[in-house]
């Protein structure tokens, strides 16, 4: 989220933020990867662009129509598309799947764009205020409504894991338990620690 903020405030927008793009050292840091969707916002932008299960319902929309249609059709948006994507990671996280990862890709546009982000399965798993930031911040339909990357940054909760790097910690004891299992197991212990 970091690294989201900092991009908008440089008025960059990433478009693709999605698991694959997340990267993680062996000292727990996260970087965020893959720029080649970047663009400047110096206004709403029109053209939808990104993977499928990470995109925004506003982008979902017009991906969808053009999927139907086979011409491009027209949107707008800003960078709050990469809080959204960053919600739909965090469901990829604590579940193991995107959202709708389960339909065809122009089947899971339609769903974003009809019904959202799709519930966590075990919200506890986030915990109480963890799950409230993601569905109220993150993963809100309506971009005006949604927040930006600074805001979800000033969230009690996210706020506690980076200023204490207690996430960062925890990171790093899956990274050590994983090395020393010869990297067997990974999917079981990161699973273990939502």
């Amino acid at each position: 989220m970091r690294a989201l903020a900092f991009l908008h405030a440089a008025h960059r927008v990433h478009r693709d933020v999605r698991s694959d793009h997340v990267l993680l050292t062996l000292m727990g840091n996260v970087k965020l990867a893959h720029f080649a969707s970047a663009a400047a916002v110096t206004a709403p932008l029109h053209e939808p662009v990104g993977t499928p299960y990470w995109l925004a319902p506003e982008t979902a929309r017009a991906a969808a129509a053009a999927m139907v249609t086979g011409r491009p059709t027209a949107c707008s948006y800003d960078t709050k598309v990469d809080v959204w994507a960053a919600g739909a990671t965090v469901l990829e996280m604590v579940s193991g799947q995107a959202p709708y990862a389960d339909c065809e890709p122009d089947i899971a546009l339609e769903m974003i764009a009809r019904e959202g982000c799709p519930d966590v399965d075990e919200p506890s798993r986030l915990g109480v205020a963890g799950y409230t930031c993601w569905r109220r911040k993150m993963v809100v339909v309506d971009p005006s409504e949604r927040a930006t990357a600074a805001e979800v940054l000033l969230d009690p909760w996210l706020a506690t894991w980076l200023d204490a790097d207690r996430g960062r910690n925890e990171l790093v004891a899956v990274i050590r338990r994983v090395q020393s299992q010869g990297g067997e197991g990974a999917e079981g212990d990161l699973g273990d620690h939502g």
